[in-house]
């Protein structure tokens, strides 16, 4: 699968490179209460001139994102 980028959404540059990565993903509102997470994320875009990084989460990903969300929302701490 490829990451058809060609330049870079913020600088225009065409000095890009697509890796595969894994993200480690932490809610300040689960300290003590759930592990950092790492998220595999195929095709991350990185601009060598800004450094922007793109990508797209798969579902699954983007599911467990939302979950963290959830499970760390209280009335005084909702975020939308």
């Amino acid at each position: 699968m490829t990451f058809p980028v060609h330049k870079c959404k913020s600088c225009s540059s065409s000095d890009v490179i697509a890796l595969d990565a894994g993200i480690r993903v932490r809610s300040p509102e689960l300290d003590g209460l759930m592990k950092a997470v790492t998220l595999h994320v195929p095709n991350v875009v990185i601009c060598l001139d800004c450094g922007l990084m793109q990508t797209n989460l798969a579902p699954a990903e983007l599911a467990l994102i939302g979950n963290l969300r959830v499970v760390g929302a209280n009335p005084g701490n909702v975020h939308n």
